[in-house]
């Protein structure tokens, strides 16, 4: 029954994967070079998980496998307090989201340049808890914010139509973990902004 579940969530994933890139490309080409990669993406993340046998990944571990598919580790710093545990079901869907960040800045933004970096930083939301929290008794609770700050590519333009991966990474994570997600097109370079609660994250 695991293994079933499993295995459809997995084709749902790639039918929604196939139907937003169809939707967000232009050309055959085009359509398949993105499809092959975020497919991969996603059998990067299942790799993962298999060596976890399934109980999760942590947030470090996630961008570190992702990232060495590119190899690209060497010019995104980390900034962070401590590692957090995330469960098989965000552990799939920040791959998915890191996978076009990743894939964004080397084609647009800061790692298209010889000079570009990445700076990625994690820990708990200053406010502490969202209102109407556990203690009141909310459906709401401690936040992690997350932050992708890309400096030193191109100068940036907000985009005329969201892609795909703006779509997964706003509305995608909106849906499977309660994010809220913030994009912002600072000249300097695409700012990310990632509110989690914690409770979606959990194991």
């Amino acid at each position: 029954n695991e293994l079933n579940h499993r295995v459809k969530n997995t084709l749902g994933s790639g039918q929604s994967i196939a139907s937003q890139t169809l939707r967000t490309t232009d050309t055959p080409a085009a359509f398949g070079d993105a499809f092959e990669g975020r497919i991969m993406a996603l059998s990067h993340t299942h790799d993962l998980l298999t060596q976890q046998n399934w109980a999760g990944a942590s947030l470090r571990e996630i961008f570190d496998f992702e990232l060495e598919a590119f190899a690209a580790r060497d010019r995104i710093a980390f900034d962070y307090a401590r590692d957090v545990q995330l469960s098989p079901k965000a552990t799939v869907a920040l791959g998915m989201a890191i996978h076009e960040l990743t894939t964004n800045a080397l084609k647009y933004g800061a790692l298209s340049a010889p000079g570009g970096a990445v700076r990625v930083a994690w820990g708990p939301e200053p406010d502490g808890s969202e209102p109407g929290g556990p203690e009141s008794g909310g459906p709401g609770g401690p936040q992690l914010r997350l932050t992708w700050t890309e400096r030193g590519g191109p100068p940036v333009v907000a985009p005329r139509r969201h892609g795909f991966g703006a779509r997964l990474l706003e509305k995608g994570l909106a849906g499977e973990l309660s994010a809220q997600v913030t994009l912002a097109y600072d000249s300097l370079g695409l700012v990310c902004t990632m509110r989690l609660p914690i409770r979606a994250l959990e194991p």
